[in-house]
């Protein structure tokens, strides 16, 4: 198995993957959102405070909505976003 697939070596059962699936919709919900690169964010967010413990899916949402909303957040995301575009070789950031 390689090891850059993203949720290696967390094994997870369907339990799991419900909640997060119910937390990342809930906070969709709360957020009104509907782009797609706003949908992963709040996915990320759901899944690393899911591998802390925290479980309860209102819970996650409410977490991940407000830290998407974060102004931190943000610029780590945007400084996120830069860093690919270079990798990528976009000219307008060289």
């Amino acid at each position: 198995m390689s090891g850059d697939y993203p949720l290696f070596p967390h094994a997870m059962n369907t339990h799991d993957l419900r909640a997060m699936r119910d937390a990342v919709r809930r906070a969709l919900e709360l957020s009104e959102e509907t782009d797609g690169a706003k949908k992963e964010q709040l996915a990320k967010i759901v899944y690393r405070f899911y591998r802390r413990g925290l479980a309860d899916p209102e819970k996650l949402a409410g977490m991940a909505v407000f830290l998407s909303s974060s102004r931190t957040f943000r610029r780590e995301t945007s400084h996120t976003d830069v860093e690919a575009k270079i990798a990528a070789g976009n000219p307008s950031l060289s």
